[in-house]
C-alpha cells in the first residue's frame, strides 16, 4: 500500500467563549505560512461539512465549560462518537492530536479534551502527536504556542510530506539551542514531571533541562527529587526578580504603571521572539451623508448562541434591594425581572445571560484616545481590504457591516478584554518611541512570558489601560477593531421557582469593584454588574445612608419607570434537582453562592405544599458562609422562613471575620464551610451512602476547591479508609452526577 501523501489536513474546534475558535483560526492562518492546507470546521458541521471516519490527519482544539463539559456546540459530535453500537475499529483510519483548554481553578481540569481523547483511541484512531493541555489560570499561550511551535513537525512527518525549513511563526529566528529548549506542554510538563528534553513549566515560568541536570549531578537526587528542588530554585528566583523590580517602584502610588512601561532587562529587539505582525485586512468608511438606525441593529449581530439558549428577548426590571448593609465588604443586590409572553419556562438551577453594554466613560475615552470621537456618531461601513491572510471580515460576525463606532464599541466589543500577544505586536507596530516598543516588544515575546503575566494578564489590563501606559502608542480603529473579541454576556443564577411565578425570576449579584492599581488608568467597576447596579439605582426611597438594621437594607426598594434589559435563558444540563424528591440534597454555597440554592428550597417549599401529607422528602441541607452575621449574611428572612418550614432540613453557617467583645476572631467557631463540613462528616457520609447529591456553588479558585478536598477528607475518616479510595469514592459521584458543581474563577 502506497504511503498518503497530501499537505491537506482536517482543523476542528469547539469553543464555547471563542478561545477554542481563535486558536484554530490562528493554526489555519500559520498552516498556509506552511505550505499546508487546513480544512477548518466547527465540531457542530459533523456529517455536514465533513466525516470523521474518512478522514488521515485531524487536528482538534476543544474547550471545557461549566463543571468538566463540552462546549454546547460540540454536543451533536460528542453524542455521535459515543455511541455504544460503534466498532471498535471505526476510526483505525484517523490520525489525530489534540488541544484542550481549561482551567486548573475547576476540579475537572481539561475534562472535555481528556475525555474526547479517550474515546477517539478506544475507537482505534492513532495520536500523531502529543495532546497538549492549555490552563487559562496560567495563560493559555504559556501551552499553546509551543504546542503549535511542535505541530508543524509532526504534521509534516504523518503527511509525509517536505515543509519549509524557516521558522516563520515568530519575527526572529531563534537559536538551535533555543529550539532544543522548547517543546509542547502537556499536562504531565504542567504537573512538573520530568520531561525528556524541554523546559519545566510553573505557575510563575520556566526552568531548563539543564538546570535539572545540573541539579542532579550537584546533590545526587532522583529525578523527581531534583525537579522538585529545581522548581523551587525557579520560584525563588522569580520571587526575587518582581522583589527587586517592585522596590524600583516603592516611590509610586501605583507600582505597575511604571514597571509596566520601563524596561528593567538588556533586551534588544533582535534579541527578542515575537509574533508575527497580523496582516491588516478591515476598512472603516466615514459616509456622513447617511443614517442608521441603531434600534434595528440585530443583538450581538446574530453571532450564533450556544446550543442550550434560547433566542435573546428583552425583560422588565420590576424590583430591586440590596442583600447587604451599606458597610459590607461587597455590595450585593438582587433583582427582579419579568418574562411573561417570552415563552421562556426556566428550572432552578438555570441561568439567565445579560447582554450589557461597556461602560460609556470608558467608550468615550477610548473613542477619544484612537482619535475618532468627532466620528463617532457618524454611520460607518466596515469593507475587507485583503483576503489573503487567515482573518476576515466574515470571521469576525460580532461587527455589524454598518453602524457607528460608539455603537460598535459599546455593544458589540469586549473592550475591557485582556490583549493577546498578537494584539500587543500591533501595538508594537504603531509605537513611535522607541522604548515604548521595546517595551511592547517585551510583553509580546516569549522571553517576556512572565512579565505578560505577570503586568497584563494578571491585573487583567485592557486596550484601554496599554494606551494610556503607553502614550506614544497610536493604533487605527481598524487595527482595534480587528483584535477586540466579542463582547460576551455576563451569566447568573436564578435564585427563585418558577412554581411561585412563572413569568417571573430573580437573580443576585455582588458589584465587582477594581481598584486604581495593578496598571489600570482608572478604577471601575465590573461590565455588567456596575450596568445592573446603575439601573437599580434609580428607585423609591433609595439612600446612601447606612440602614440601622439589616431588616431595614433588606426592604424591597420598587423602580421609579420602566427598565428592560437584553438576555437569553441558558438551561443548566446538570445542575438541577433530582426527579427523585426522596434523594437527599446537600447544598453548599458561601457568599453569592447561596443563589441557585434559594431556588432550590423555593421550589422544594412549593412540591411540599402539592403534595399529600404522607409523600416523603429527602433532607435538605445547606452550608452557607459570610464574612460577617450583621453585614453580609444573604437571604437571612428567607432561609429562617424556609428552615421553619421545613424545606430546609439543616441550616449550617459559618461566619469568617466576626469578632468577640474582645476584637478576636471567634475562632472556636466554623469559619468557612469546610469547617462546618468537616464537623458532621459522619452525618454527611451516611446521606452520601443514600444516594445524596452535592451541589457546590462557588469561586473555583479557593473555595470549590477546599470543599471537594473536604468531603474526600470526610469520607477518608467516616470510613477509616485510605486517602486514594475516598478520591475514587468522590471521584465516581461526580461520574453519577451526584457531585456537581456551579463555579466561576475570579481573576
Amino acid at each position: 500500500m502506497s504511503k498518503h501523501i497530501s499537505n491537506k489536513f482536517l482543523l476542528l474546534y469547539g469553543s464555547q467563549t471563542g478561545q477554542a475558535k481563535a486558536i484554530a483560526e490562528e493554526i489555519h492562518g500559520a498552516s498556509q505560512r506552511h505550505g499546508l492546507f487546513a480544512e477548518l470546521h466547527c465540531l457542530s458541521l459533523t456529517d455536514k461539512k465533513f466525516c470523521v471516519e474518512k478522514e488521515h490527519c485531524a487536528v482538534i482544539v476543544i474547550s471545557t465549560t461549566g463543571d468538566g463539559e463540552c462546549p454546547d456546540q460540540t454536543q451533536k459530535f460528542i453524542r455521535r462518537i459515543k455511541k455504544r453500537n460503534l466498532p471498535a475499529d471505526s476510526l483505525s483510519n484517523l490520525n489525530y492530536s489534540l488541544l484542550a483548554l481549561g482551567d486548573s481553578n475547576y476540579n475537572n481540569f481539561c475534562n472535555c479534551g481528556k475525555s474526547l481523547d479517550k474515546r477517539l483511541k478506544e475507537l482505534g484512531a492513532k495520536q500523531f502527536y502529543q495532546s497538549g493541555y492549555a490552563d487559562d489560570a496560567v495563560g493559555l499561550e504559556t501551552v499553546v504556542e509551543p504546542w503549535i511551535d511542535g505541530l508543524w513537525e509532526a504534521l509534516k512527518n504523518i503527511l509525509n510530506i517536505q515543509l519549509p525549513k524557516t521558522n516563520i511563526d515568530t519575527d526572529v529566528i531563534p537559536t538551535q539551542s533555543e529550539k532544543n529548549r522548547i517543546m509542547p506542554f502537556t499536562e504531565k510538563t504542567l504537573s512538573s514531571s520530568v520531561s525528556e528534553n524541554g523546559i519545566y513549566v510553573t505557575k510563575k515560568g520556566f526552568y531548563s533541562k539543564e538546570k535539572h541536570i545540573e541539579i542532579r549531578s550537584k546533590e545526587g537526587l532522583s529525578n523527581h527529587a531534583a525537579d522538585s528542588l529545581a522548581m523551587k530554585k525557579e520560584e525563588t528566583d522569580f520571587v526575587q526578580e518582581q522583589s527587586h523590580e517592585k522596590s524600583c517602584s516603592r516611590h509610586t502610588s501605583s507600582f505597575s504603571v511604571n514597571i509596566l512601561v520601563q524596561s528593567t532587562s538588556s533586551w534588544k529587539t533582535t534579541d527578542l521572539r515575537v509574533p508575527n505582525l497580523p496582516k491588516p485586512f478591515l476598512k472603516v468608511t466615514f459616509c456622513p451623508e447617511e443614517n442608521v438606525d441603531l434600534n434595528k441593529l440585530p443583538i450581538q449581530n446574530n453571532c450564533p448562541l450556544p446550543g442550550s439558549c434560547s433566542s435573546v428577548l428583552e425583560a422588565k426590571i420590576l424590583q430591586a434591594r440590596f442583600l447587604t448593609n451599606p458597610d459590607a465588604v461587597k455590595t450585593t443586590l438582587e433583582m427582579m425581572l419579568d418574562i411573561e409572553n417570552s415563552g421562556i419556562s426556566y428550572q432552578p438551577g438555570d441561568s439567565f445571560g445579560f447582554i450589557c453594554p461597556n461602560p460609556d466613560d470608558e467608550v468615550q475615552a477610548l473613542l477619544e484616545r484612537l482619535k475618532v470621537a468627532a466620528e463617532a456618531d457618524i454611520c460607518c461601513k466596515l469593507s475587507q481590504i485583503d483576503t489573503s491572510g487567515s482573518k476576515s471580515l466574515s470571521k469576525v460576525p460580532h461587527l455589524p457591516h454598518r453602524s457607528t463606532l460608539r455603537f460598535i464599541l459599546s455593544m458589540c466589543c469586549e473592550i475591557r478584554a485582556v490583549p493577546k500577544k498578537a494584539f500587543i505586536r500591533s501595538l508594537a507596530e504603531a509605537t513611535s518611541n522607541e522604548k515604548e516598543k521595546l517595551r511592547l516588544l517585551e510583553l509580546c515575546s516569549r522571553e517576556g512570558n512572565v512579565l505578560y503575566m505577570q503586568y497584563i494578564r494578571e491585573p487583567e489590563l485592557c486596550l484601554l489601560d496599554l494606551l494610556m501606559a503607553f502614550p506614544s502608542c497610536k493604533p487605527s480603529v481598524e487595527i482595534v477593531l480587528e483584535h477586540l473579541p466579542r463582547l460576551q454576556p455576563r451569566f447568573y443564577s436564578v435564585t427563585s421557582s418558577p412554581l411561585l411565578c412563572p413569568a417571573q425570576f430573580t437573580i443576585a449579584f455582588n458589584v465587582v469593584q477594581f481598584s486604581k492599581e495593578g496598571g489600570r488608568w482608572q478604577a471601575r467597576q465590573g461590565v455588567c454588574t456596575g450596568y445592573l447596579q446603575r439601573i437599580s439605582s434609580h428607585v423609591q426611597g433609595f439612600s446612601n445612608q447606612p440602614f440601622s438594621s439589616l431588616e431595614e437594607s433588606l426592604k424591597s426598594m420598587v423602580l421609579e419607570s420602566s427598565k428592560w434589559v437584553k438576555i437569553y435563558h441558558r438551561h443548566n444540563t446538570r445542575f438541577h434537582l433530582p426527579n427523585d424528591i426522596t434523594v437527599p440534597l446537600i447544598m453548599v454555597g458561601p457568599g453569592t453562592g447561596v443563589a441557585p440554592f434559594i431556588g432550590f428550597l423555593q421550589h422544594r417549599e412549593q412540591q411540599k405544599r402539592n403534595s399529600p401529607s404522607h409523600v416523603k422528602f429527602g433532607e435538605t441541607w445547606l452550608f452557607f458562609g459570610c464574612r460577617h452575621k450583621n453585614k453580609d449574611f444573604l437571604y437571612r428572612e428567607e432561609l429562617e422562613h424556609l428552615q421553619a418550614s421545613n424545606a430546609l432540613t439543616r441550616l449550617l453557617i459559618s461566619f469568617s471575620r466576626d469578632e468577640t467583645e474582645s476584637g478576636e476572631v471567634e475562632n472556636f467557631k466554623p469559619r468557612y464551610v469546610q469547617d462546618n463540613i468537616k464537623a458532621n462528616a459522619s452525618s454527611i457520609v451516611q446521606l452520601l451512602e443514600e444516594k445524596a447529591v452535592v451541589y457546590v456553588c462557588g469561586d473555583a479558585k479557593h473555595m470549590t476547591k477546599n470543599v471537594y478536598e473536604t468531603f474526600i477528607l470526610c469520607y477518608q475518616m467516616a470510613k477509616g479508609c485510605s486517602e486514594a479510595d475516598a478520591k475514587e469514592y468522590i471521584k465516581t459521584m461526580q461520574e453519577e452526577h451526584r457531585y456537581l458543581q456551579d463555579v466561576w474563577a475570579c481573576r
